[in-house]
């Protein structure tokens, strides 16, 4: 409902100083939409509807917390929902496209977010899209089939900071076959069968999927063009025991760069289920420099080299992915409350001096510059009104810390911290290995003995391993580009040495010997249950309402507990004096809300981290 013009006046006041948006900030949105009448409307497909659709006049939406239960139907173009928080500004239903089909003859309805084919410029930041289907009828027969959380065609989609949860399949479903382009960045998604399940081109960066089923996380159909494809940079892959990883039906091209799998991922490479003729090659999978937590299985090794033109790491980006035709990453200033989208990169490789850029929080007035070398405090070193900032007088082969606090008016938003390594100029030979683990001269206690390390990989191209009992003749085991070497040589009581030499294009630096004593009969456990404290284990996890995360504690003391949202809001705290050395358990109802969560604990200046999945 449109709020007259006095109404509206009260109503921007109130917002200034009860929720700490400027009115320069407040004058970046076309609408607000509030459920507490303190907004122009109080419903999201009011707002949607009140947009021109033109792209002479992009229209931007602003979202207060709130759990919004209405389907939005887009059937205009150039629209940007901003939520106010992303784990608290929710837009739900519940819908099961089955269900939906049987008295409708389309898919049109069957979603939370329903897109029209010809819509083009949709952008969605900061909030969850969620269609709970099984939540709310969990009798319904077979309740976990298709669930769209986002279902259409369109062109140009992108999610940016979201969590995009369905209690079904097929949650993430643009499907417009004739070249449409999504980008998704820094989003959370998770559902059962075919829970991504992009047509087209679709680039996804920094993303987490959480999979309920054995059939199929990722999903894609590239039938309408033979460079259409999926690339998922940084994705993080985990789910229940034995979840999947992908599949397809149609023609389609997987690009998986510098994932993390689970070690609940099944041993299965994405497979194609031979229904559909397949007209280009039905083996268009490429992989860079995807692992496990334990061993990689060779299915998913390096072979970008295989694919067409040749392309490197460092090619593959958005722009890369959409053919040079369409930059989403210049389309998303102002949108998130803090700031993003670092140059240089998170561990990239920079210049003794140069450009530290981002792009800005939506209301920042003023940027605090705050930069430290790797392990000091960050101190701030400038405040600026624009968005890029020249340094110079760095520090050769350095690793430093820099982070943006934006600041408006009396508020500021602290941001994430980035690093970068500068450039090592006194030689040309790469830096040493360091940090291994185990640490060195200490027991190893588990199974399976995998020798891990830090690198500075700014100088670094590959490692040579070297291993054995005699540390002045040490065996050596091969040249290899992943930090880790799984020992076979498992001799109880037993010292074994390694080394880990460093190698580049200009020669080779060798590292230093580290050592281990092989001990499977001691249980890390009870050596943290004598030596410190630790979380004993979440359950049930993944869960519904309510998680019980049991922990020790080695003698009394004040402990101090927080759940965190994936985005790093601080959901609940609590702070408890001189509790009892011993077994503890805090039990945690996050209320019905789905999603990624982070357990922590702290006890005399240590912590305990632990994930918490609420389905």
């Amino acid at each position: 409902m449109r709020l007259s013009t006095l109404r509206r006046f009260i109503t921007l006041i109130f917002i200034l100083f009860t929720f700490s948006i400027s009115g320069q900030c407040d004058a970046r949105f076309n609408a607000i939409v509030s459920l507490d009448n303190s907004g122009d409307y109080t419903s999201i497909q009011e707002a949607i509807n009140a947009s021109t659709g033109s792209q002479a006049e992009p229209y931007t939406i602003f979202i207060k917390d709130g759990i919004y239960d209405e389907k939005l139907y887009f059937e205009k173009s150039y629209i940007t929902l901003v939520g106010e928080s992303r784990d608290s500004t929710i837009i739900t239903t519940a819908v099961l496209r089955r269900s939906w089909r049987e008295t409708n003859d389309s898919d049109w309805g069957a979603a939370t977010v329903n897109i029209a084919k010809d819509v083009t410029d949709l952008t969605f930041a900061h909030l969850t899209i969620r269609n709970n289907f099984a939540d709310v009828y969990p009798d319904f027969p077979n309740p976990n089939d298709h669930t769209f959380a986002m279902r259409g065609g369109g062109h140009r989609i992108i999610t940016i900071d979201c969590n995009i949860i369905s209690t079904g399949g097929d949650t993430l479903s643009l499907w417009n076959t004739d070249g449409g382009m999504y980008y998704h960045k820094s989003c959370f998604f998770t559902g059962y069968v075919d829970f991504i399940a992009p047509r087209g081109y679709c680039y996804m960066e920094d993303c987490t999927f959480y999979g309920y089923n054995s059939t199929a996380s990722i999903w894609h159909d590239g039938s309408g063009g033979e460079d259409h494809k999926l690339v998922i940079q940084n994705g993080t892959f985990d789910g229940k025991v034995g979840f999947a990883l992908g599949r397809y039906h149609r023609d389609a091209q997987f690009y998986l760069l510098n994932c993390t799998f689970s070690e609940n991922m099944k041993n299965q490479e994405i497979y194609w289920e031979g229904k559909n003729e397949i007209t280009w090659s039905p083996d268009r999978k490429y992989y860079y420099n995807n692992h496990r937590p334990q061993f990689d299985w060779t299915w998913y090794k390096d072979n970008l080299h295989e694919a067409p033109g040749n392309p490197k790491e460092d090619d593959i980006n958005a722009l890369w992915t959409f053919n040079n035709e369409w930059d989403p990453e210049s389309k998303v200033s102002h949108l998130l409350p803090a700031a993003s989208f670092p140059t240089p990169e998170k561990n990239a490789c920079f210049s003794r001096e140069g450009i530290l850029a981002w792009i800005p929080g939506r209301c920042a007035e003023q940027h605090l510059i705050s930069l430290g070398k790797m392990g000091e405090e960050l101190k701030i070193i400038e405040s600026t009104e624009i968005s890029n900032f020249a340094i110079s007088g760095l520090e050769e082969n350095t690793t430093y810390q820099w982070r943006i606090d934006e600041v408006f008016g009396q508020d500021t938003v602290k941001g994430s911290v980035w690093n970068f390594h500068t450039e090592k100029t006194a030689d040309n030979l790469p830096n040493i290995a360091y940090a291994p683990h185990p640490e060195n001269m200490a027991a190893y206690d588990e199974n399976l003995v995998r020798l891990e390390w830090k690198y500075d990989h700014c100088t670094v191209d590959s490692f040579l391993v070297n291993f054995g009992k005699d540390p002045d003749n040490l065996e050596y085991k091969g040249t290899q580009k992943n930090n880790y070497y799984i020992a076979t040589e498992k001799k109880s009581d037993t010292i074994y040495y390694w080394r880990i030499d460093s190698k580049n294009e200009y020669g080779i630096e060798e590292g230093e010997t580290w050592s281990y004593t092989y001990d499977p009969t001691t249980s890390q456990v009870i050596q943290e249950k004598h030596s410190g404290f630790f979380i004993r284990k979440a359950s049930p996890n993944p869960f519904s309402d309510t998680c019980s995360i049991e922990y020790v504690l080695p003698n009394s003391g004040d402990v101090s507990i927080s759940v965190l949202s994936q985005d790093g809001k601080l959901i609940q705290q609590q702070f408890i004096e001189n509790q009892q050395a011993g077994d503890h358990t805090y039990r945690w109802n996050n209320k019905g809300i789905r999603g990624f969560y982070v357990f922590k604990i702290g006890f005399q200046n240590q912590e305990r981290i632990t994930k918490l999945i609420s389905q």
